[in-house]
């Protein structure tokens, strides 16, 4: 005798979304998440204070983040960031910063970054007249020496206001990175943006105008040492959500410390920085478009048969910090592309932060991902599961649906194969396994279809470019999910990329049927 079970709507995940967390569960977490907000917003030191001052108060909160965070409680990063943001002017200026004692770097970029440097508008103005005679009558090269000469005398350029300088410190035994050198800070280039930008977007866009590639970090140290804050940019999505210091100008900034890359490897050959430079002009130029690009393919070496099976490379992008093992298969220089609707940029960055962080659903789910246990296996698949199921009917009734819905699975494969070690650590082997055969069978369909329904390639742009080219580029790909899908030894998981053949299309006559 079956039983019907009543369920509210609040028992629910909201609709049409892929949220697992249900609207009575939401609705009772973004409530706690306000209370703590409350009680950080109570304690803050004010838009006025100190650089030191904000971090301490931000350190406070890490100090009890582990009770708090076994007590079920919200952590920091859902609510300290909200604060900060709530108390920044609609106004910021973004800064990059370097120590005095690491200008000299600048001297070491290439010298299209040297020339796009110099010329840049979002260079820190205000050196000497010499210097400025200096970046005009003479070569970009002298200029920029002199500039960095400049920056690096303790009497030119003006130390950033972030943070006094500090003397130096005794070594401590447990931090030798802390203490060797003093704080003296210059800003190396700025711009002025909207506090609720996108952070990410913001500083990539930054480096590019101003010509300087590398990293960035968020400032973690007071001035006199007292306070470490490894995770001080956990959490921070907009510009406004950083520690910010106001200056004498009375003017928001947030000042990230750069880490200056010098350029291309000097191992990769030049047709390798020729294939990235080209992709790069390339996808300026199709702003439709997006690349993925990929190391060199074993097969093509001529060291292989041609029947092996490809094996793909981790694709290198600009959001690889995405993936949990962002370093994994990603030491080889880019030599084939894997050109994609640009909606799928925005799809793999909002896939990247469900399954593996739960952006979207309630402390309890995101805390749950972060244990590292069969738990957290058991509750990543669930929200695969409900990524899958919103995907089959997300799109319908949309003009490009065909191009979005391979997108979307295209993103969710590599969400998945990311960080796979949820696919072996869990309690649910047999609907995993189900689940990658009913994927296959998906991929196996995508792959039949034209170049063109699905958005691949660019037309005129080179052979390594074609609707053809990234389609190769992409069953390269799909063959390393394969084996991150099938690595371990003790699931029976199979995802199978090789489709049938017609017997009509290889040439043999219709099977007979069997006699009853």
């Amino acid at each position: 005798m079956s039983r019907w079970v009543l369920v509210t709507r609040d028992q629910c995940p909201p609709e049409n979304t892929p949220l697992v967390s249900s609207v009575g569960e939401l609705a009772q977490d973004a409530a706690r998440i306000d209370e703590w907000k409350a009680k950080a917003s109570a304690s803050f030191p004010g838009r006025d204070a100190s650089f030191d001052d904000k971090l301490k108060w931000y350190h406070s909160f890490n100090d009890s983040a582990w009770d708090d965070f076994m007590a079920g409680a919200p952590e920091p990063p859902e609510y300290v960031p909200a604060v900060l943001l709530d108390a920044c002017d609609d106004s910021v200026e973004l800064q990059l910063i370097i120590k005095r004692g690491e200008a000299s770097l600048l001297n070491k970029i290439d010298d299209e970054s040297k020339a796009k440097f110099m010329a840049s508008a979002e260079r820190v103005r205000g050196e000497p007249l010499r210097q400025r005679i200096l970046n005009k009558a003479r070569s970009t090269e002298k200029g920029l020496a002199a500039y960095v000469e400049w920056l690096a005398d303790e009497n030119g350029a003006p130390s950033c206001e972030m943070r006094s300088k500090t003397d130096p410190k005794p070594v401590p035994l447990l931090h030798s990175h802390v203490g060797r050198e003093p704080f003296d800070d210059v800003v190396v280039a700025a711009t002025t943006v909207a506090k609720g930008d996108c952070a990410e977007s913001a500083i990539r866009g930054l480096m590019r105008d101003a010509g300087l590639y590398g990293g960035v970090m968020a400032p973690a140290i007071t001035s006199d040492w007292s306070i470490i804050v490894h995770n001080a940019g956990d959490g921070v999505e907009k510009v406004g959500e950083h520690v910010f210091y106001v200056d004498k100008r009375g003017k928001c900034c947030v000042a990230l410390e750069l880490q200056i890359s010098t350029g291309e490897s000097e191992s990769k050959k030049p047709h390798e920085m020729k294939f990235h430079d080209d992709c790069k002009a390339l996808g300026q130029a199709h702003a439709d478009k997006t690349v993925l690009t990929m190391g060199a393919d074993p097969k093509d070496k001529g060291n292989k048969s041609d029947t092996a099976e490809p094996k793909a490379e981790w694709p290198d992008s600009d959001s690889s910090d995405e993936s949990e093992d962002a370093a994994d298969e990603m030491s080889k220089p880019p030599v084939q592309a894997l050109w994609l609707p640009k909606f799928y940029d925005g799809e793999r960055k909002r896939m990247f932060a469900h399954v593996h962080r739960g952006a979207g659903e309630t402390t309890s789910i995101k805390q749950r991902l972060q244990k590292g246990n069969t738990d957290t296996g058991n509750v990543k698949f669930g929200i695969v599961e409900a990524e899958w199921d919103w995907l089959q009917k997300r799109f319908k009734g949309d003009a490009d649906r065909e191009q979005k819905y391979f997108c979307g699975l295209l993103a969710l494969t590599h969400a998945m194969c990311a960080s796979d070690h949820w696919m072996y650590d869990n309690e649910c082997w047999e609907e995993i396994s189900d689940f990658c055969k009913k994927l296959a069978a998906k991929w196996r369909e995508h792959l039949k279809k034209d170049e063109a329904a699905l958005g691949l390639g660019l037309d005129g742009a080179g052979a390594a470019h074609t609707p053809a080219a990234s389609k190769k580029a992409l069953v390269r790909l799909l063959n390393w999910f394969k084996t991150r899908i099938e690595a371990h030894p003790d699931t029976d998981y199979k995802f199978s990329l090789a489709t049938r053949k017609r017997r009509a299309d290889a040439g043999m006559p219709k099977a007979k049927k069997a006699k009853k």
